[in-house]
């Protein structure tokens, strides 16, 4: 082979190994909790909001590994870089200090969950100080109580937080709404699952994001890719679509 062959062939070689690595996604690691129907190992692709992130990045170029796990353990490794972002979180001033946050992905709406056979209603946050009630550790629901001057207790999951109300132990857990009964529905039997009643009084709305670590280094190119992703997954009807596939 001549030397100009053997360049050639070097050449091209180089290029389709550099070629093959630049096409290499970029992988992301993603932690949150078992929050259905948003997101679980339980459900199909991992449930609806998982699907719609999911399929985003990868358009983007990235390929998102979800770590499921308790919400307290989520934020810390969130909040520590351990891994590169938190999902199905609301912004708050605390957390932006150490997180960039997408554009919203879907809406929590925290609700009490109680014993139908307790025999209190609620019309306003005061009406929960004189009970004793329970909610997520670390999640917004806790921080709003707590602001509203209810000494909420904390749990790690939402399966301590409804069996402490079933036991009697709590009059009441306040979480999102849709997780809330969709999470009773996995968990438990329909029996005890007829015994809880939901409140109607909204304890608090807020939206859910992706919270990008800022001790990622490219943490600022993630959240513009899932942006822009998002964007047009609402613009072409991908998003209506993937909710209507389960079944909303």
């Amino acid at each position: 082979m001549s030397a100009m062959k053997y360049m050639a062939a070097l050449f091209c070689c180089i290029w389709f190994m550099a070629s093959s690595w630049a096409a290499e996604p970029r992988p992301v690691t993603i932690a949150t909790l078992d929050f259905p129907p948003y997101v679980s190992n339980r459900l199909p692709n991992k449930g609806w909001a998982w699907e719609v992130a999911r399929t985003v990045l990868r358009q983007q170029g990235y390929e998102p590994n979800l770590l499921i796990m308790p919400w307290i353990r989520a934020l810390k490794f969130a909040e520590e870089g351990e891994v590169d972002a938190l999902f199905m979180a609301n912004k708050t001033p605390e957390r932006e200090k150490w997180a960039v946050f997408s554009d919203p992905i879907g809406e929590e709406v925290s609700v009490a969950f109680k014993l139908r056979d307790r025999q209190f209603g609620i019309r306003d946050l005061s009406d929960l100080a004189t009970h004793t009630v329970v909610a997520l550790r670390g999640s917004n629901a806790f921080d709003v109580l707590r602001r509203g001057g209810v000494e909420a207790v904390p749990v790690s999951e939402m399966l301590n937080g409804f069996q402490m109300v079933l036991q009697g132990r709590a009059d009441m857990f306040v979480t999102d709404r849709f997780a809330g009964r969709a999470f009773l529905r996995q968990h438990f039997t329909d029996d005890l699952v007829n015994r809880i009643n939901i409140e109607q009084h909204l304890v608090d709305v807020n939206r859910l994001h992706l919270a990008i670590s800022k001790k990622v280094p490219d943490h600022m190119d993630i959240l513009t890719a899932f942006n822009n992703g998002l964007a047009q997954a609402r613009q072409n009807g991908l998003y209506d679509r993937i909710q209507k596939s389960h079944g909303f």
